[in-house]
């Protein structure tokens, strides 16, 4: 998996990854061990909370995360004033997993 991360997406020593899944599922431990074997550092937590991803990753300049539909849909579902407040440029790869995601 740590291949993937590297080459796939980009990750190297100095990214930054939260992992929103929590360490009691396969893709919250796995991905989170991957990652700490390629030298990155993770932020964790310990609830989903749409505002305070958007904080996390303006306060720790994260580069990797990923999210399920449900939490992409929470974070756009934020009013537009809200989700303008946060600097999201840091983020290079968002990966998506768990469910299809349907376009609108």
């Amino acid at each position: 998996m740590e291949l993937a991360l590297r080459h796939r997406y980009g990750m190297d020593a100095s990214s930054v990854y939260l992992s929103p899944a929590p360490l009691y599922h396969a893709a919250g431990v796995n991905y989170t061990m991957a990652v700490n074997r390629v030298g990155a550092a993770s932020v964790i937590i310990e609830k989903f909370d749409a505002e305070h991803v958007l904080r996390l990753i303006e306060s720790y300049r994260v580069t990797h995360a990923q999210f399920v539909p449900t939490m992409f849909v929470r974070m756009l579902k934020l009013p537009e004033p809200v989700r303008r407040r946060y600097d999201v440029s840091s983020l290079l790869c968002v990966l998506h997993a768990a469910a299809r995601a349907q376009l609108r």
